[in-house]
């Protein structure tokens, strides 16, 4: 989407087939100031792009920012003009206004960048470390050491709170799932706050640069490779910080939070849970007329191959968990007992 330029109408109206671009512009203020500034100096100026960037705002600024055109005849005198005016030599006609801060020179020569826009805009679907880094090396590349500091801390300060939360995930909630859940809620306002408070100068610093741009596919490709080699790693690292013991009082306590007794048929339910170091008992208790033998094997077996053929039961049989099941009348007298162990089952994929 672009706009109509538009020009003060005291200046004549410029031939579009002999503008060219003298700058770019994140913010429109700036823009329209620059714009009287030539104006002002009897060189039409005209800008494009501006609703672009005031409807996509940071999209907008990754696909070019707001273009100040004037007219290729005009174009040393109005680079004169804009070069003083950065360099805030530029008189004012008001003496008492102070004049423009100068904006931070280019490198020379000038290093290969990522483009700041397009790193923050990528960074709503791989999180904030993404663009924190790829603003990080443009910083370094482009010397300003006080930027780089300022980038090091807030990428620091995420990666910090990123293992934070996955040690929390690990050790204290025990929950990978929900835990993905916790990133994707945190991620937006944080990039959003680094963006406002420190990525934003970056890109308003090299808008008017002409700079050779790094592939950004390439970091695409880099940046989605490190999020999934780092969820993948997750996995893993939880199954060996988690012991069976832990496993065995969180089935436990699921079971009991859904509530019992549980009715399992007609003559049946579970009545109670319990865990003990590696050890899942469930009491189960049948009617008078379910006490039968026959009646008692049938459930067992059918009990041992359900559980023996769970996949979540599987993992957690081969760690060493025994499954004991206690079958009581109604009067809750202990009636059978019965084990189920890695050693007893026979797992559907075993060879």
């Amino acid at each position: 989407m672009s706009d109509t330029p538009s020009a003060p109408s005291a200046l004549p109206p410029a031939d579009p087939a002999e503008l060219v671009t003298l700058t770019r512009f994140e913010q429109a203020i700036d823009a329209e100031m620059v714009r009287s500034l030539l104006a002002s100096a009897g060189i039409p100026a005209q800008l494009a792009d501006l609703n672009t960037v005031n409807a996509y705002g940071v999209l907008g600024n990754a696909l070019g920012g707001i273009r100040l055109l004037v007219q290729e005849r005009d174009l040393p005198e109005a680079n004169a003009l804009l070069a003083e005016y950065r360099a805030g030599t530029l008189a004012l006609d008001d003496e008492d206004e102070a004049a423009p801060a100068a904006s931070p020179a280019a490198p020379d020569p000038m290093p290969a960048l990522w483009h700041p826009d397009w790193a923050a805009a990528i960074g709503m679907i791989l999180g904030p470390l993404f663009p924190m880094l790829l603003h990080y090396q443009n910083w370094c590349r482009i010397g300003d050491h006080a930027a780089r500091r300022r980038s090091l801390i807030w990428l620091l300060a995420t990666l910090s709170g990123v293992l934070g939360i996955s040690a929390y995930l690990l050790w204290i909630a025990r929950d990978l799932h929900g835990g993905m859940g916790i990133f994707m809620l945190l991620s937006f306002p944080v990039l959003v706050l680094w963006y406002f408070c420190a990525g934003r100068r970056q890109a308003q610093t090299m808008l008017p640069w002409h700079y050779p741009r790094r592939p950004m596919g390439l970091a695409m490709l880099l940046g989605t490779l490190a999020t999934l080699a780092y969820g993948f790693a997750l996995g893993p690292l939880f199954d060996s910080t988690v012991t069976v013991s832990q496993l065995v009082a969180d089935i436990a306590h699921e079971d009991a939070k859904n509530g019992l007794p549980y009715r399992i048929d007609a003559n049946t339910r579970l009545i109670a849970v319990s865990a003990s170091g590696n050890v899942l008992t469930d009491t189960i208790e049948m009617q008078d007329e379910a006490l039968a033998d026959e009646a008692i094997n049938g459930f067992l077996d059918a009990n041992h191959n359900q559980i023996c053929q769970d996949p979540k039961m599987q993992k957690l049989l081969r760690q060493g968990m025994i499954n004991d099941i206690q079958i009581v009348d109604g009067e809750h007298n202990t009636v059978r007992r019965y084990r189920i162990s890695a050693a007893n089952c026979h797992f559907g994929n075993d060879n």
